[in-house]
């Protein structure tokens, strides 16, 4: 059970970019290097902004801030595309790989998650580098899992995302340094993954939350603005477990040093105790700390409701120092963190609080 109850408090971190540790990594494939220009069947590109570009291929597409160089990869069992782009300092990558060994389907639910964690190792053999996250992800129901990387000997951190789409691996990274305040562009980047020509998965990886249960949500809360709802996967209790997001962005775009206000809820098994859920909220904390080697506790109490409010100070990405403040309770098997993140060298804005107080449970 105790395994279980530090799986589910990867909740409260994983909406920041952070999550647990890979649970097992296994040795990586070795791949002949045969790789050589690709010139024909050249990519469409359709410019959508001044910015952001749509790559179609013929079995994928997905923004991209430039047009991409395209190289291949054979062996005699795989087939392989790579579409790279290099824009300022950010890089972004897709590997397309064709597998007609069987190495990789999503079918193979019996080794399907050494197969997701598999496909990271290698990135990670010259153990200059440490993984701070791994959160599962689908797409049309295959499986998927995005890996979070920081480079210990550079100034730099990776996001890569894999996909297993039946005998078809698909991974998408992005590198850029840290100091490239809050990364905005990484969930548009990722999110706008399709793969083209393919049904949904008939038996799908996990399933999400309803469209019912994310537009209905049972609070009220003032998020001074508009938001956005977003559904996310943690591994839980042996299996896949969705929750909600709902969320104001603002990301200092108003100078008011708001970066983000938001409220998450996941529901838990019924088998979850009074016990185990003080051990989850009381693990949040500890996870923080555990990610952040910066992260001070400034402030923790329970307010007149019995809910734990937190405030915490750290640096994103090692750089920027921002102020997390956060109040975590249960509504019966109902988990709620309301979140607000701020910059620390601006006064604290008064739609902090306004956004604490105003949050009500309506059911």
């Amino acid at each position: 059970m105790l395994k279980s109850i530090l799986s589910i408090s990867i909740v409260f971190l994983s909406i920041m970019m952070l999550s647990a540790q890979p649970d097992s990594l296994i040795e990586p494939p070795i791949f002949k290097d045969q790789t050589i220009t690709y010139p024909e069947e050249p990519p469409i590109f359709v410019p959508k902004t001044k910015s952001v570009y749509l790559l179609q291929t013929e079995d994928f597409e997905i923004k991209i801030k430039c047009p991409t160089e395209v190289s291949i990869d054979s062996l005699d069992y795989i087939d392989q595309k790579t579409y790279k782009c290099q824009k300022g300092d950010v890089t972004l990558t897709i590997i397309r790989t064709v597998y007609d060994n069987g190495m990789y389907h999503s079918d193979s639910l019996k080794t399907l998650e050494f197969d997701l964690d598999y496909t990271q190792r290698k990135f990670m053999e010259n153990n200059q580098i440490r993984v701070i996250g791994a959160v599962p992800r689908i797409v049309q129901g295959y499986p998927g899992k995005e890996f979070r990387f920081e480079y210990l000997i550079e100034d730099k951190i990776a996001f890569r995302r894999v996909y297993i789409v039946k005998n078809t691996l698909y991974e998408l990274f992005y590198e850029a340094p840290k100091y490239k305040s809050f990364h905005n562009e990484i969930d548009e980047f990722f999110n706008s993954f399709m793969v083209l020509n393919i049904e949904e998965n008939e038996k799908p990886y996990f399933i999400m939350p309803s469209e019912e249960e994310v537009n209905n949500l049972p609070y009220t809360a003032n998020f001074s603005g508009k938001t956005i709802k977003k559904v996310d996967i943690v591994d839980s209790f042996h299996g896949k477990l969705g929750f909600i997001t709902e969320a104001n962005e603002i990301r200092d775009k108003d100078n008011s040093g708001i970066i983000s206000l938001m409220v998450i809820q996941i529901i838990l098994p019924d088998n979850v105790s009074e016990e185990d859920k003080k051990t989850i909220i009381k693990e949040q904390t500890q996870l923080l700390f555990n990610m952040y080697q910066d992260a001070q506790l400034l402030e923790e109490k329970n307010d007149d409701e019995g809910r734990k409010k937190s405030v915490f100070s750290y640096k994103i990405g090692g750089v920027e120092k921002v102020i997390d403040e956060r109040i975590s309770f249960f509504e019966g098997n109902r988990l709620y963190v309301i979140n607000a993140l701020h910059r620390a060298n601006k006064p604290k804005d008064k739609r902090i609080d306004a956004f604490f107080e105003s949050f009500e449970i309506i059911e």
